[in-house]
């Protein structure tokens, strides 16, 4: 993956799949007739870059940055940039994440650890883990976590009664546009910032509990992994 659209281009660039225009040319008919005719091409064209953009409206005068277009305009490029060989596997690991199998205990639950840095764009590495039971009462007070827990994935894998999305003991997430309470099904988990937004659940409620697996993980090389 890239980390801006600079790295994309220059990578394109190196590929051999950018064609760069010199030419002083007006964006808002020039730029756009080259724009229309490259993409209908076949296979899409290459990308191009306008390095010197030219006009006299009021909009375009005296314009210096130069114009990307057609970035994604061919399959290669858009696999590319999606980090795929082929969108099919984009498309089966977009259904992995939206349908996951049910973890069956916690060596299941480990095993999604690699979908941290995927879905945080990050390098993770896992610092800690546990699986825990919570009784009735139990009480998780408000808090942010260690540097060592940067990205915390909580799973739900059991309970009595059988938690679902009306009934089981809600995680609070207190985020930029305030307080979130998230209730967790059976087999259901989230991703969060554990060292930046405060979390906390309430008592448990008599007649309850829950089974939970609490990954973290913290950035490459800076802490050690450990669990229990």
């Amino acid at each position: 993956m890239f980390s801006d659209v600079t790295a994309f281009i220059t990578e394109i660039e190196r590929r051999g799949e950018l064609a760069r225009i010199a030419d002083a040319l007006d964006p808002k008919l020039e730029i756009a007739a080259v724009i229309d005719r490259v993409s209908k091409s076949p296979g899409g064209g290459p990308a191009l870059l306008f390095e010197r953009p030219a006009g006299s409206t009021s909009l375009t005068a005296g314009a210096t940055m130069p114009v990307a277009a057609n970035l994604y305009g061919s399959m290669s490029r858009i696999c590319l940039a999606l980090g795929v060989q082929h969108l099919d596997e984009l498309a089966r690991e977009i259904d992995d994440l939206i349908t996951p199998p049910m973890p069956r205990g916690f060596m299941d639950a480990l095993k999604m650890m690699p979908l941290v840095s995927r879905l945080t764009g990050e390098r993770a590495a896992p610092t800690f883990s546990y699986l825990r039971v919570y009784d009735p009462g139990a009480v998780l007070r408000p808090h942010r976590d260690r540097p060592s827990c940067r990205w915390n994935v909580d799973l739900v894998l059991g309970g009595e009664p059988s938690p679902n999305r009306q009934n089981a003991w809600p995680l609070r997430v207190e985020g930029r546009r305030g307080v979130r309470s998230l209730r967790l099904g059976l087999g259901d988990g989230v991703l969060y910032r554990g060292e930046r937004v405060r979390h906390w659940r309430r008592e448990q409620p008599r007649g309850r509990t829950t089974v939970l697996a609490a990954l973290h993980y913290g950035r490459p090389g800076r802490h050690s992994s450990s669990a229990s």
